[in-house]
């Protein structure tokens, strides 16, 4: 794979026209962006506030991008560009909003969808990293091909690594986030968890206006987790750095220090009063899903949450039998009665692989990472479809950058 571009001291207003704002956090804000010498290509430009520390954060969300450039349902990094006193990161541009509610009202089947999610999540969690920032606003929805992307890697870390101080955005984190534990991949599980309900909900379940954290939010945020959640096991307050200035242990176990009188609603209650349309039967595994996630302990890893009954008529696995020789692939698709299902890829040269992986099926769409057994890298960077047109082709593209077109076979019978 090619190297992540550092561009030196550009004229930026020479090089690139500034569109319209697609977002903005603490770090900087996202325009859309094109280069004056060829304006028909869109990208997404982050411009980091002027200050210290900026910088920094924008070579760590440079180097996290080309850490995650392999891993499914997230975006690519082009270049890092400054100008004046100021950096520029240029990444792929995704057309689509993020989950926020006031900006996109998710139905039962986007929910369903969020085990793209899942499967980015997966991936850097068996690559060693914490995600640590999962939010709504943090992931875009391209309506046109049901594409969710993660974006935003400034939070991203080594899961081994340990913080000083508190990370990832307030009302996602967990109490052990808040009491100062060293961070797990659980964290990002947790926020997945909260991410469902409210994308259901339309509403955050842990959240005050507070945004400073310090004593007195954190006290507020272990309250409302408390009473959601029930007092925390001993053996986990035990082990905590900051269990003492927020509980206190007696003969009977741990109550809390400075407890608040805070109205709130259970959550499974919340849930089931939502009017959105759904199964029973999809609402309960939704709540079962959500309940497994926002655990103090032995939370459903994401990889296991993969399997869940809530996604079981949205992901398919499939095996395959290559031949070198030609680049041909054929896939069996895996379910009760053996290839119910069989498609024939045949690749060009330059798309050699000795590994086709398929993960997920959307519908009329398949989630694809094309990988080599070799050395498990990509050679395909980023979520990679195959899209079934007229029941006559298949169309595999890339990143909406390559497309490349096979013919469909019908199955032989076996």
């Amino acid at each position: 794979m090619q190297p992540i571009c550092f561009l030196g001291y550009i004229p930026m207003r020479q090089f690139y026209k500034i569109h319209e704002e697609l977002g903005s956090g603490g770090s900087g804000t996202v325009y859309r962006i094109t280069r004056r010498d060829a304006p028909s290509v869109s990208y997404a430009g982050k411009i980091f506030h002027i200050a210290p520390w900026t910088r920094i954060q924008a070579y760590r969300d440079i180097k996290n991008l080309d850490k995650v450039k392999g891993a499914p349902h997230t975006i690519r990094a082009h270049h890092l560009a400054f100008f004046s006193d100021q950096t520029l990161l240029v990444m792929e541009y995704v057309r689509g909003s993020t989950l926020l509610p006031r900006e996109y009202r998710c139905t039962m089947d986007n929910i369903h969808q969020t085990v793209q999610i899942l499967e980015f999540l997966a991936h850097i969690h068996s690559k060693g990293y914490t995600y640590f920032d999962l939010k709504p606003e943090n992931v875009l929805f391209n309506k046109d091909d049901n594409d969710m992307r993660v974006v935003d890697m400034g939070c991203m870390y080594p899961t081994s690594q340990r913080f000083n101080k508190g990370i990832g955005t307030l009302c996602y984190r967990t109490l052990s986030m808040w009491l100062c534990e060293p961070q797990n991949a659980l964290s990002d599980m947790w926020a997945f968890g909260l991410l469902l309900f409210e994308l259901w909900t339309d509403s955050p379940l842990t959240y005050t206006t507070d945004k400073n954290a310090d004593e007195a939010t954190t006290n507020k945020y272990v309250n409302l987790i408390v009473s959601q959640f029930g007092m925390p096991p001993a053996s986990l307050l035990d082990k905590l750095e900051f269990t003492s200035r927020f509980f206190i242990k007696n003969e009977k176990g741990y109550t809390l220090k400075n407890p608040l009188n805070l109205p709130f609603k259970p959550w499974k209650s919340a849930m089931s009063e939502c009017t959105k349309s759904g199964s029973a039967e999809e609402v309960a595994h939704l709540i079962d899903l959500i309940d497994k996630c926002l655990r103090y302990e032995d939370a459903l890893t994401a990889k296991q949450a993969l399997l869940h009954p809530f996604f079981k008529n949205y992901t398919t696995h499939f095996s395959i039998q290559i031949q070198p020789r030609n680049y041909v692939l054929w896939l069996y698709e895996e379910s009760s009665s053996p290839y119910t299902q069989l498609m024939k890829l045949r690749l060009s040269d330059r798309q050699k692989l000795s590994c086709l992986h398929v993960k997920t099926q959307l519908k009329d769409r398949y989630i694809i990472c094309l990988t080599s057994t070799e050395n498990s890298e990509k050679l395909i960077a980023g979520p990679c479809s195959i899209y079934l047109r007229n029941h006559d082709r298949l169309l595999i593209r890339k990143n909406k950058f390559d497309i490349w077109g096979f013919a469909k076979e019908v199955p032989p019978k076996h």
